[in-house]
C-alpha cells in the first residue's frame, strides 16, 4: 500500500506530516482494496478481513470506541471519543464475512460481504440522517435525536438477495443485485434515488428503507442496424451454459454487459456456449437468426 497527501489524522500510518510523493505504508503486501473517506481509511486484505485507521472522532472506524462527557467553552456537554485517532491498521471484527465492497461519504460507511465474489450481506455504519442506513429507523435532516450507528446494522433488504455491486454518495446508497435490479435508500433531495419522486416533493424526499428502482434495463431492447423483424428462437441458461434453439441460420451471437460493452463473442457454429468465465453480474445476449434479432437477459452468479 502506498499513500500521499496531508496526513492530518494519521491516514498515512507510519509517516509524519504531509507527503508530497507516494510513500510505502507498512510492510504488508496482501492488501486487495483501500478506501479513504474524509480522514478515515479502510483496507481489505486477501483473506477478506477489514482493517481501519485514521480519524475516529466520529466513531466511524467500526470499533465502537467508548466515550466520555466534556463541557464546551459555552458550558454545553458533549461526548468525546476516548480514542479519537487510530495510528495503525486495526482489524474491524464487528463486520463478519469476507469483504468484497467498500463505499461511503462523510459520516456513512457501507460494506458488502459474501462468498466467491457475490455479496450477500450489506453492513452500514454512521448517521441515519434521511434514512442513510436503510434500516427503517432514519429521520429527516434537522430532526432531533437522529440515530447514529457505531455498531454495524443491516438495511432492510429482502432476504435471499445477492449483489454484484454497491456505491454510496452523501447519505444514500445504491446496490445492484445479481439479477440486475437496483435498490436504493437514503437522501433523495436531489433525485439521487431515481424513484420517480415528483420534483415539487424533492425538498423533503428520502427513503428510510431500500426501494426498488424502476430502471429502464428491466425492458432491454437491443437493436441491430438494418435488421427488421424478430427471431423465432428459444434461449435457455442453466447458470453455466447458454443454449439457443432456432430453425434458421445463426449469423451473430454476442454477450453484452449492462453498460452496453461487448464482453464475449460466441461462435456461430455452435448452439450452446459455456459462459461461466464471466464475472458475476447481469448480461444480455444478442442473437441474429436469418436476419432477425433477439435479446436474452441472464445473470451469472
Amino acid at each position: 500500500m502506498w499513500g500521499w497527501g496531508r496526513n492530518l489524522k494519521g491516514e498515512l500510518f507510519g509517516c509524519e506530516g504531509r507527503q508530497t510523493t507516494p510513500v510505502r505504508l507498512g510492510d504488508a503486501n496482501d492488501w486487495t482494496q483501500v478506501a479513504v473517506i474524509d480522514y478515515r481509511a479502510y483496507g481489505v486484505k486477501a483473506d477478506g478481513t477489514l482493517w481501519a485507521w485514521g480519524d475516529n472522532s466520529e466513531n466511524l472506524l467500526g470499533f465502537n470506541t467508548s466515550s466520555h462527557e466534556e463541557t464546551t467553552s459555552e458550558g454545553n456537554p458533549v461526548d468525546v471519543i476516548d480514542e479519537s485517532e487510530v495510528a495503525e491498521p486495526r482489524q474491524v471484527t464487528a463486520i463478519e464475512g469476507k469483504v468484497f465492497a467498500l463505499s461511503g461519504c462523510e459520516n456513512t460507511l457501507s460494506v458488502g460481504t459474501g462468498n466467491e465474489g457475490v455479496i450477500d450481506q450489506i453492513w452500514m455504519l454512521g448517521t441515519n440522517t434521511d434514512g442513510a442506513l436503510g434500516d427503517g429507523e432514519g429521520l429527516g435532516t434537522g430532526s432531533k435525536n437522529i440515530p447514529f450507528a457505531t455498531v454495524p446494522v443491516h438495511p432492510s433488504l429482502r432476504s435471499g438477495l445477492q449483489f454484484s455491486g454497491m456505491s454510496s454518495g452523501q447519505i444514500y446508497t445504491m446496490v445492484l443485485t445479481t439479477e440486475g435490479d437496483i435498490w436504493g435508500w437514503g437522501c433523495n433531495r436531489g433525485g439521487q434515488l431515481g424513484d420517480e419522486t415528483r420534483s415539487d416533493q424533492l425538498q423533503v424526499a428520502y427513503e428510510v428503507k431500500p426501494t426498488l428502482i424502476n430502471c429502464p434495463q428491466d425492458e432491454i431492447e437491443l437493436s441491430v442496424d438494418g435488421v427488421e423483424g424478430k427471431a423465432e428462437a428459444a434461449v435457455a441458461f442453466d447458470g453455466r451454459t447458454l443454449s439457443l434453439q432456432a430453425d434458421g441460420r445463426l449469423t451473430s451471437a454476442v454477450v453484452y454487459g449492462m453498460g452496453g460493452q461487448a464482453v464475449m463473442i460466441l461462435p456461430v457454429s455452435a448452439s450452446s456456449w459455456n459462459v461461466s468465465a464471466l464475472s458475476a453480474g447481469v448480461y444480455a445476449a444478442r442473437f441474429v437468426v436469418d436476419g432477425a434479432a433477439m435479446a436474452y437477459k441472464f445473470a451469472v452468479k
